[in-house]
């Protein structure tokens, strides 16, 4: 099993590695008690993702020897495959190649279920992931944890044919937490102010990246408060995104300003959406009859419409909801602002 210890070893030296490779003799370090840099990962010259893999990396197949020294503590993975990226690498965006990762993956192979099971128990308190004997570790369950700016996720794969397990230790950066976000977001909910225009910070768009989505945190909810030139509105959601680019308008540096908001609320039952959204019809200038002829329709039917509330000098503002009429069914609406730039 992978190996923990309560005392932190000294910090990887950053920045030292040659462009291109972080594995040396077939070992690596990573120090995440900070953000972890591109020159901390080895990312090679002009590009936003880099990968070692045993074999390759290494002499005669070895895993690679990975230590991550954790906040909480250091693990030592012997690791088959490891990767961090920046973002998505297919998308043709920051050209310049100046974003900082956002996530490390490593993967282990262990010989048999037992084996995976009992060393994701013994670095359960490491990792910050909910204690539990060995045993109740089950295959294709997310096991996560978030530490500020740190999360962590641990999914253990099916058992192959031949019953080796890989186990993927999954480590996100400014995901939940960064200080764009937590400016906007608190206690879990976040505020915007529609009375002006908003900036990129306004809505917590970090550099280089044209959108934005900021997701609530495992286990916990995410409202976001809005104030509008006719009101403020506030709803649990599923999400939050903004963007800088629409249909006709690019941005893969990351640098325009915000020209869409869009959020979708958390399921609820159609009488509660049509409560939710009839409360907030004066705010965003819907029409009241509107709203209800698009819940009419006979039980087991599809019900729903896209309506479009008052413009204002900041912005264009749609609702679109749906679902089907009947008890036990969940529905949801989506709001979106279109900013007038």
């Amino acid at each position: 099993m992978s190996t923990s210890s309560g005392a932190a070893s000294p910090p990887s030296a950053g920045g030292s590695h040659a462009p291109g490779t972080a594995v040396h003799d077939g070992k690596l370090t990573i120090d995440l008690r900070h953000p972890p840099t591109r020159a901390d990962l080895g990312y090679p010259a002009g590009q936003n993702f880099v990968a070692y893999q045993a074999g390759f990396a290494t002499a005669n197949g070895a895993p690679i020897a990975t230590t991550l020294i954790l906040p909480t503590g250091t693990l030592h993975i012997p690791a088959y495959n490891i990767s961090a990226d920046g973002g998505n690498p297919l998308i043709n965006d920051d050209p310049d190649h100046r974003r900082p990762p956002v996530d490390l993956v490593v993967t282990r192979t262990f010989g048999k279920l037992s084996d995976a099971q009992a060393s994701v128990a013994a670095d359960a308190p490491t990792l910050g992931i909910p204690v539990a004997p060995s045993a109740t570790y089950q295959s294709g369950t997310d096991y996560s944890a978030v530490h500020d700016w740190l999360s962590v996720t641990v999914t253990m794969q099916a058992p192959a044919a031949d019953g080796h397990v890989d186990v993927q230790y999954a480590f996100n950066f400014g995901i939940y937490h960064n200080p764009a976000r937590d400016r906007i977001e608190h206690d879990g909910v976040v505020s915007i102010d529609l009375t002006r225009l908003p900036t990129r910070d306004d809505l917590a768009m970090l550099p280089t990246y044209p959108s934005t989505d900021l997701n609530p945190e495992p286990g916990k909810t995410l409202s976001v408060h809005l104030k509008l030139p006719a009101g403020t509105i506030q709803r649990q959601v599923t999400e939050v995104t903004s963007t800088s680019e629409s249909k006709t308008v690019a941005d893969p540096r990351g640098i325009g300003q915000p020209l869409r908001t869009s959020f979708t609320t958390t399921a609820t039952t159609m009488d509660q959406l049509k409560a939710n959204l009839l409360a907030d019809a004066a705010a965003l200038g819907l029409s009241p009859q509107e709203i209800q002829n698009g819940f009419n329709g006979n039980p087991g039917q599809n019900y729903g419409a896209t309506l479009q509330g008052h413009s204002t000098a900041v912005y264009d503002v749609d609702v679109s909801f749906g679902g089907k009429v009947g008890p036990g069914n969940l529905n949801s609406a989506t709001y979106n602002f279109m900013y007038r730039r």
